[in-house]
């Protein structure tokens, strides 16, 4: 039941191409509050992808999804991937929680990954997947790209380093086609992890991973390779062409379940739901924080 029947005026800017009817924080505040998309917003919801959101005085809420940290003078409030604390300001909520396949959160999906598995009939396809547009990257996610191509056919679907001729439409179909995936972020960063590993165990592949040092805190290590394991990139290719050609290793790895944990997306929408909730269900003129805690940094506490 809608508190109330509260209207709550929204504005999404700086925001990657998305319909607001489609965007997560819409769909999810719509369980309690009467949404309308406004000029004259309460408050808006910004990413990273331009300033207008300096355009407007109300409250502000930022997503970050990116290797960056937030601005806390230019912004109330911010949810993204970095393990800190500070007041009611921040949350943790990585972006892969944001994500849905057909209609159902790909965390929920990953959760399953290991149910129901034809091993014979998944380790009869191809080599690998590689699914890449950005190529503004750390340079070891090329280096580790050529250098197993040189054993074997790496397919490459996106746009960067692309070997088939035409981008790649369904992510996930592509994925699932092969043995392996490529799943580098962009960049190393402590808990900086994206939609691209929890994608990689959708298709019920394995995920060949690089990135956030710290993912073994919530990732089971023995369903994926982490080359950050590995004292060279030479040391892990081998390991992965071990895999590639032993049914019974494919097999005893793709059977791991992908979380150390059970029900992680109810818990981060639980999570959610008592930040934003807070937020809104606060007088309009005390939910701003930007214009009260300049120079308040020192409560800001980085966690791990």
């Amino acid at each position: 039941m809608k508190q109330n029947s509260q209207i709550l005026k929204i504005k999404l800017v700086d925001w990657w191409d998305e319909k607001f009817e489609d965007n997560f924080f819409v769909k999810f505040l719509s369980q309690w509050f009467d949404i309308l998309e406004s000029d004259d917003p309460d408050v808006i919801f910004c990413s990273v992808f331009g300033n207008d959101y300096l355009k407007y005085d109300c409250v502000r809420i930022l997503f970050i999804g990116e290797n960056i940290i937030a601005d806390f003078n230019l912004y109330d409030y911010a949810i993204g991937f970095q393990d800190i604390v500070f007041d009611d300001r921040y949350l943790k909520f990585p972006l892969a929680f944001l994500y849905r396949y057909n209609n159902k959160p790909i965390i929920q999906i990953a959760q399953e990954k290991h149910l129901n598995l034809n091993c014979k009939q998944l380790f009869q396809r191809d080599f690998c997947s590689f699914l890449v547009s950005n190529a503004d990257a750390d340079p070891i996610r090329e280096e580790f790209f050529d250098a197993l191509s040189h054993h074997r056919f790496v397919a490459s679907g996106g746009k960067f380093k692309n070997n088939l001729g035409k981008r790649v439409a369904d992510k996930h179909a592509f994925l699932s086609l092969h043995k392996f995936n490529l799943a580098f972020e962009n960049s190393s960063s402590p808990y900086y992890c994206t939609e691209k590993l929890i994608q990689a165990f959708c298709a019920k592949t394995i995920p060949i991973y690089w990135g956030d040092p710290f993912i073994k805190q919530w990732i089971n290590p023995k369903a994926m390779i982490n080359i950050s394991d590995f004292p060279s990139i030479n040391e892990a290719i081998n390991y992965i062409l071990l895999v590639d050609r032993s049914p019974s290793l494919y097999e005893k790895m793709l059977k791991e379940k992908a979380f150390l944990q059970e029900h992680l997306q109810e818990h981060y929408e639980k999570k959610m739901e008592l930040f934003l909730k807070h937020i809104i269900s606060q007088p309009k003129e005390k939910r701003f924080r930007r214009f009260k805690n300049l120079g308040y940094f020192h409560s800001i506490r980085v966690v791990g």
